[in-house]
Formats: structure tokens, sequence, C-alpha cells
């Protein structure tokens, strides 16, 4: 249905983005794949989206997207059952931050 089409849209858009280096392009298409799988519930695919948008948006340079990235991320996911931990970047162009967020198994 449109459900899947959609998701097979904006995963064609980050692969497309990613396979031209398009690092911007591959940025936003994650970021907004995060949104459309949060706003339909589906947790735990958006927060692999939004780190995956969180660290190209680091390899871009897009520092203040990163710092608010990195808000969101921890506010959205501090209530979830199961506890991960990512390596993400950091908030500046030489430092790495660790960020805990749950998801649920």
């Amino acid at each position: 249905g449109a459900f899947g089409r959609a998701q097979d849209l904006y995963d064609k858009a980050v692969s497309l983005a990613k396979q031209h280096k398009f690092i911007n392009d591959e940025s936003l298409a994650n970021e907004l794949a995060a949104k459309f799988h949060l706003a339909n519930g589906n947790k735990p695919i958006s927060l692999k989206y939004f780190i995956e948008a969180h660290e190209k948006y680091y390899e871009w340079n897009a520092y203040a997207k990163v710092k608010s990235l990195y808000a969101f991320i921890q506010e959205t996911f501090r209530d979830t059952s199961t506890t991960i931990v990512e390596r993400m970047p950091g908030m500046g162009s030489t430092s790495t931050d660790i960020v805990a967020c749950t998801i649920p198994e």
C-alpha cells in the first residue's frame, strides 16, 4: 500500500544520495525517513535513520543541525524499554560523545 511505497521511496532517496556522494541530501533523506517512521509509530526503525542522519550531518560539518538532532534524539528515545548505546559524533570537529538511546526489542 501507500505506506510500503513511501518507505521504499525514502530508502531509494537515501541510497541514491549515498551512491552519488551527496552528503547533504543523504543527511536530509535519512532525517525525513526517520520522521516518517516516527510518525507511524516505528521508533526502532526511526532511531536508526536518525542516527544515520546525525552522522551524515556531522560529516557535512552542519554542526548546528548535529547539536539540535542530538538533543532531539535524546529527548525522543529516552522512554522505551531496552537500552542501546550508539557512538555519535560530538558537537565539534574534534570530539565525540556517547548517547544512550533506548528501543524495544
